[in-house]
């Protein structure tokens, strides 16, 4: 994750990017299964529409879109709090580089080396992100001509339709719809945060101790204790 933050280290990125990886058996997965979210690109751009999202999503609600059909055998509370944990200082990171430095935000493209030539693949990204806006989709008014044009970048590499229109363009015509991806998503986030005066603070999920007790009140804000709600 190339992106300087308070929240997270590189360190615990990779050990994030290792669980969300591993967490799904290869030899047991079956097409018809959601995987969920598998890598850290996908969820860069998964946390980027939660947080641009015109109507509040709790943990509750994002977490088992990141398993997918796949949800964590936990190995202990502490692995449990300690992962979930990282998942929300990402999106703590996200949030806080787009509301205060939008200009420093860097989506995490992947990158690929053929040739000697390096590639920037956003299909992840994207699809993380459309991940993130089908979880309350109506209130974004996708239908609306401005939305239709911000989202048509992301749309165009997060979607199976998208792509195949995509796999049929020039390359010079491929480049300048990635070029529109960032501003289009700078731009969202900004239009939904003028509409949301009431919009989660950006320090409201820096987690302050290090771990939650399992009879303790969930730090998602269910109101539930933490044993039934996110640890569950």
């Amino acid at each position: 994750m190339n992106r300087k933050s308070e929240y997270i280290s590189d360190k615990q990125l990779e050990e994030l990017d290792r669980f969300l990886l591993e967490r799904v058996d290869e030899e047991t997965t079956d097409p018809d299964k959601d995987e969920g979210i598998i890598d850290l690109s996908e969820l860069d751009g998964f946390f980027a529409a939660i947080v641009s999202s015109p109507e509040m999503i709790p943990p509750s609600v994002w977490l088992p879109a990141v398993w997918g059909d796949f949800e964590p055998v936990w190995e202990s509370q502490n692995q449990a709090e300690r992962i979930i944990g990282l998942l929300i200082e990402v999106m703590s990171s996200v949030n806080s580089t787009l509301s205060h430095s939008p200009h420093q935000y860097q989506p995490l493209f992947e990158h690929r080396e053929v040739d000697h030539n390096t590639f920037v693949i956003v299909d992840e990204w994207c699809f993380g992100y459309m991940r993130g806006v089908g979880l309350s989709d109506e209130p974004w008014d996708l239908e609306s001509l401005n939305m239709k044009i911000l989202i048509t970048p992301i749309r165009a590499f997060g979607t199976y339709d998208g792509l195949d229109l995509i796999n049929e363009m020039k390359d010079v015509e491929i480049d300048n719809i990635k070029k529109n991806i960032l501003p289009n998503v700078i731009e969202i986030f900004n239009l939904r945060s003028a509409k949301h005066s009431n919009k989660l603070p950006v320090d409201t999920f820096r987690r302050e101790n290090s771990k939650v007790g399992r009879n303790e009140p969930c730090p998602c804000g269910s109101g539930k204790k933490f044993k039934k709600c996110c640890l569950h």
